[in-house]
């Protein structure tokens, strides 16, 4: 099953949407959850495709259960009762905004949610509810999910959609990448939160936090398909061995010998941005892969296969795709950063979009050669 998690402030009931003006908006709203409660809704596996999508309208779900102070409560749902996402399919989109029950959903008999009356649910992916307020339906706010700087490109104006898991990879390794610690070398998904790492700037450093998970590959974009940097790609021996990186990977460029004759100056790099170079490209034939990542207190350089990287830096894309559970264990053990669009912030480096470092490459190609 595939279970969609929200804090409470993400979740109200509602009487109706009015619209007016080319606007929409949902109306008597009721919010009686709080940010520190924790919202599940149950969608069975068979209504999920292999990318993690699913058609709202042709959904349903099983089970909506919200916990507080760790009791968890079931409220009671229909049989049959669906999913439906707001405004319907027509309106190019990066990604439904709001969704809605189709159907009542009504409180337990006991317990600090039995004197709620039953209605519709609306849960938001982007806002928070107070009760009373009206709330405009946003459906056509595009993302730049591929960093080029453009917001028309094809992938990122696809019909409405909801994604029972995030859409977007965040960057990470794949298993057997070796991560420099203190006592040598050591494979990524070894490494535990307490565990120290080498970093480029602050010596040793302690892993505050690590997940994994699988991405199912047979439906990705040739562009959302893993990373191949091949030995020696990046400079003499960088990589020491070949590494498998997630395509939003940051690589460390323009310093330590890496490709310094196209980057002059210290930064990171998506690795999808550099599959026009030799030796690195996107992988093909895999059916899923799996993605361990690993963040400290702040983002850091580090070294894996021998050459330059990054750790998770926890900024506005990563935050979109964590679970609440997720969410309060990095509030429990990150220091209070002083980016507020960053968990672990600023970034270690300038991190350069798809498109700068497609230009940079472009510019160096054209370039004649120097005249002996």
């Amino acid at each position: 099953m595939a279970v969609l998690y929200f804090s409470g402030d993400q979740v109200a009931f509602f009487g109706g949407i009015s619209s007016s003006g080319g606007n929409s908006t949902f109306t008597d709203v009721n919010a009686p959850f709080l940010s520190t409660d924790l919202v599940e809704i149950v969608v069975p596996d068979s209504y999920i495709s292999a990318n993690g999508d699913f058609e709202p309208s042709e959904v349903q779900f099983t089970r909506v259960t919200v916990v507080r102070g760790g009791v968890r409560y079931d409220f009671s749902v229909n049989s049959g009762s669906k999913i439906k996402e707001t405004g319907g399919g027509q309106v190019p989109e990066a990604g439904d905004t709001f969704f809605t029950t189709n159907d009542q959903v009504g409180p337990p008999g006991s317990g600090p949610f039995s004197g709620l009356q039953s209605g519709k649910l609306v849960f938001s992916t982007s806002t928070t509810f107070t009760t009373g307020q009206n709330t405009t339906i946003d459906r056509t706010q595009l993302q730049d999910l591929n960093g080029d700087g453009n917001t028309s490109d094809p992938g990122e104006s696809a019909s409405a959609q909801f994604n029972a898991r995030p859409a977007y990879t965040p960057p990470c390794y794949a298993p057997g990448t070796l991560i420099d610690t203190p006592d040598g070398p050591r494979a990524v998904e070894a490494l535990r939160p307490g565990d120290l790492v080498l970093t480029l700037d602050h010596g040793a450093q302690t892993v505050r936090w690590t997940r994994s998970g699988r991405q199912a590959l047979e439906a990705a974009l040739p562009d959302a398909r893993p990373v191949l940097v091949k030995a020696g790609a990046l400079g003499p021996n960088l990589p020491a061995r070949d590494m498998v990186v997630s395509p939003q990977h940051r690589i460390f460029v323009g310093g330590a010998g890496q490709l310094p004759a196209i980057f002059a100056t210290e930064a990171f790099a998506p690795a999808k941005s550099l599959t026009c170079l030799p030796g690195i490209r996107h992988m093909s034939g895999r059916k899923e892969v799996i993605w361990v990542h690993f963040a400290c207190d702040r983002h850091e350089v580090v070294r894996a296969n021998g050459c330059w990287s990054e750790s998770l830096l926890l900024g506005p894309m990563v935050q979109r795709c964590l679970t609440v559970p997720d969410r309060w264990a990095l509030d429990a053990v990150l220091p209070v950063s002083s980016d507020p669009d960053y968990l672990n912030g600023p970034p270690a480096r300038p991190c350069l979009t798809a498109g700068q470092v497609g230009r940079m490459i472009g510019k160096v190609r054209a370039s004649p050669p120097i005249a002996a």
